[in-house]
Parts: structure tokens; sequence; C-alpha cells
């Protein structure tokens, strides 16, 4: 029969905390990468609504193409030269299948040519920013719901608890 004093309890509870020490390192690590997801996300959604306030339209013309190696995928990437309403020319790369030479149509900011041209639609960039912010949300959620079940398991009854 195992002894019930303290001093053995306390033991065990230091083994036990023992095993999971590395783990506020792993929430932490979790937490930073859904907080530079949900900076991220929503710096772009920013991005989005001012191009719905402000964004202005362009004739952009192809002036590079390559394929370029993305994980197990080959993407093709253009690089596209336009003018701003200003006059001013600009240059941004993008995925597109348009051969060197053609024409796309370009959406960007007036305030932020260089950082904000696209060739997609809006609708396209704004989903493509809620994906990341519910990357963001859910990376900053696991750790909490761990803790939650953890202390839940903890609160079950003796015979309920699950036996390591």
């Amino acid at each position: 029969m195992p002894s019930l004093a303290p001093e053995d309890r306390a033991g065990e509870r230091a083994s036990a905390w023992s095993r999971w020490q590395p783990l506020p390192i792993v929430f932490g690590v979790f937490c930073l990468i859904g907080l530079g997801a949900l900076i991220y996300a929503v710096d772009g959604l920013r991005g989005a609504s001012a191009l719905e306030e402000r964004g202005r339209h362009a004739t952009g013309t192809v002036v590079a193409a390559e394929i370029e190696r993305q994980g197990r995928e080959d993407v093709r990437k253009i690089e596209v030269e336009f003018s701003a309403a200003d006059g001013a020319g600009h240059r941004f790369r993008t995925s597109g299948d348009t051969e060197v030479g053609g024409t796309v149509r370009v959406l960007y900011d007036p305030k932020a040519p260089e950082t904000t041209a696209t060739t997609g639609s809006l609708t396209e960039y704004r989903w493509r920013h809620f994906a990341m912010l519910a990357f963001g949300v859910s990376f900053l959620l696991v750790p909490f719901l761990v803790i939650g079940f953890f202390v839940w398991v903890g609160r079950l009854p003796e015979s309920d608890a699950p036996q390591s």
C-alpha cells in the first residue's frame, strides 16, 4: 500500500512536474507563432480595407517570369511593371500565368503602391488574410485548451482520471 505521508506526496508531485517542465516553452512558442500570424493577418486586412477605400487600377506589363520551388510545388512567379496615377513606375512580383510582354490588371493603394500592388482580386486578398487570422487564433487557443483539459482531468474523481 502506498504511503500517504505528506513528504511522499510532495516527492511524487515534484517528479510529476519534472515531466511537464518543457510545456511552458512549447506553449510560449505556440503563442508567439499565433501572435505573429495575428499581427500579419490584421495588417493584411487593414491593407485590404485601404485598397477597397482608395485603391486604383492600372494596366501592368509582365517584364519577367520564372519558376520557383515552394515546398514540394513549382510556382510560376511573374514580375509586373506598372505606372501609378502620379506617373511613377513600380515593379512587384506575384504568382501568375501571363507570358512576358502580356498585360495584367493591377490593383494598388496610391499611398503605398510598392507594398500593396496585386493582380489578384480584393476578395482573394481578404480570404488569404482571414485564413491566417484563423491560423493565429488556433495557435493562441491550443495552449489554453491543453491547460484547461489537464485542470479538468485533475479535478475528476480518482477512479475517472486516466492512469499513466
